[in-house]
C-alpha cells in the first residue's frame, strides 16, 4: 500500500460536494459550482507539480471521504508508533 500524504486539518468553512453537485437549483448554486471548478483546476495544477497533499485538502474542503480520512490518519499514526509505514 502506498503512503497517504495528508494536508493539515482544514479549519475554515467547508462545502458539501454532494450539495453542490446533486441539487438542481438554489441560491448561490451556480456560484458554488463555478468555485468548485476553479478549485479542481488548482488541484490539478498543484498535483501535477508534485503537491500531492492538495488532493487531501480538496477532499476536506468538500467534505469527501471524511470517515476514510479518519481511518487513514489513525492507521498512519499506528504505523508510525510501530516504527514503519506499510
Amino acid at each position: 500500500m502506498s503512503t497517504v500524504i495528508f494536508a493539515p486539518d482544514h479549519k475554515g468553512m467547508k462545502v458539501s460536494a454532494s450539495g453542490v453537485l446533486e441539487r438542481r437549483s438554489g441560491t448561490g448554486l451556480h456560484y458554488m459550482r463555478c468555485e468548485m471548478h476553479k478549485h479542481l483546476e488548482v488541484v490539478a495544477t498543484k498535483y501535477y507539480a508534485g503537491e500531492t497533499a492538495i488532493v487531501d485538502e480538496f477532499f476536506q474542503l468538500y467534505c469527501l471521504g471524511e470517515e476514510a480520512r479518519k481511518a487513514a490518519k489513525a492507521k498512519a499514526a499506528q504505523d508510525e508508533q510501530k516504527g514503519g509505514v506499510s
